[in-house]
């Protein structure tokens, strides 16, 4: 389930911990993300269970890892993800109004993030907890530049080759071949003569 990674063993140390003798629960979240506070590439992680979101940075060996926040599920009123330019950023809104940017995280995790906060909203409100393919559990990504793919299709259109694809509609054109061509002889002119400055 991607919203339940295997934590690396200092981390596994370091979040016992600080649970104070409530290892007994189970943890619901646990997820790494890609981005620092700072925005900057870097690892982080996200663990909650049924008491407290906490908020570890790690290096990248995962042999340390320090604690950045810990907020009581108590103190929370909702969870979301909020999209960005290149991936997004998960918002807590705590009691009081206040809202938090608790982690920021890359286009490729949003579908993790997605379930991750889904499954804190329903710790918080205390709702039925979401299961299986509620989370999304396969991660479609484009295999070339991690990017999620459309839902409907396997195309990602970061990596298309439009110039391939032109070449292709030209192919279904070779009756009018002579045609087409004119035509975009004529829309280049046409943008060329917009370009030329009134005398």
């Amino acid at each position: 389930m991607p919203i339940l990674q295997e934590l690396p063993t200092e981390l596994s140390q370091t979040l016992a911990k600080h649970r104070n003798g409530t290892g007994d629960l189970p943890i619901h979240v646990a997820v790494q993300t890609d981005r620092l506070a700072s925005g900057d590439f870097g690892s982080r992680w996200l663990v909650a269970d049924a008491n407290a979101l906490r908020v570890y940075t790690s290096d990248k060996d995962g042999t340390k890892a320090g604690l950045d926040a810990t907020i009581k599920l108590s103190e929370i009123v909702s969870v979301r993800d909020e999209p960005m330019v290149g991936g997004g950023s998960l918002l807590v809104k705590r009691k009081g109004g206040e809202t938090i940017e608790l982690l920021r995280y890359g286009a490729s995790l949003a579908g993790d993030m997605a379930g991750a906060a889904r499954m804190i909203d329903a710790l918080v409100t205390g709702e039925s907890l979401p299961v299986g393919e509620e989370f999304g559990t396969e991660k479609r990504v484009c295999p070339k530049c991690g990017r999620p793919l459309p839902s409907d299709n396997n195309v990602c259109k970061a990596c298309l080759n439009q110039g391939a694809t032109l070449s292709r509609l030209f192919t279904y054109a070779t009756e009018r071949r002579g045609l087409v061509v004119l035509l975009c002889v004529l829309m280049i002119a046409a943008t060329a003569a917009g370009l030329v400055p009134g005398v």
